[in-house]
């Protein structure tokens, strides 16, 4: 792990398509398969069902506890739009060939919502109707 002037701590394992370290790790008997949740859990125990662990930073390999927060995915989409990230208008037609696609490989809505770049929610939709 590196520290950069940003602050965060880089991990240095390997990563998943999204930037995210990957580590397969246990704490109290949980297994976690995500080093930024892994290094919550150590620093903070447990996190809750139903919660992410959002960073601040913006830096999907970092694991300073520091950058993170628990949040719901309605929390991680407002901390996105409030930094400008988010996405403005609607789905066009070849990010939804690209959102059926994915589907189809077995991806989960979520997963999904961030390689498009729109929220779980507006995937869900568009797996809702019917092409």
């Amino acid at each position: 792990m590196i520290e950069v002037e940003s602050g965060c701590i880089e991990w240095q394992g390997c990563r998943d398509h999204l930037g995210y370290g990957k580590c397969g790790r246990r704490v109290d008997g949980v297994m976690y398969y995500l080093a930024h949740r892994w290094a919550w859990a150590v620093a903070n125990g447990p996190i809750p069902a139903g919660l992410l662990v959002c960073h601040r930073c913006d830096n999907p390999s970092c694991l300073n506890v520091e950058h993170m927060f628990l949040g719901t995915d309605a929390d991680n989409m407002a901390d996105r739009d409030a930094k400008g990230r988010g996405h403005s208008g609607s789905i066009t037609p070849e990010v939804r060939r690209r959102i059926y696609e994915l589907r189809s490989l077995g991806w989960s809505q979520t997963r999904i919502a961030d390689d498009v770049g729109f929220s779980q929610r507006s995937v869900s939709r568009t797996l809702a109707v019917v092409a």
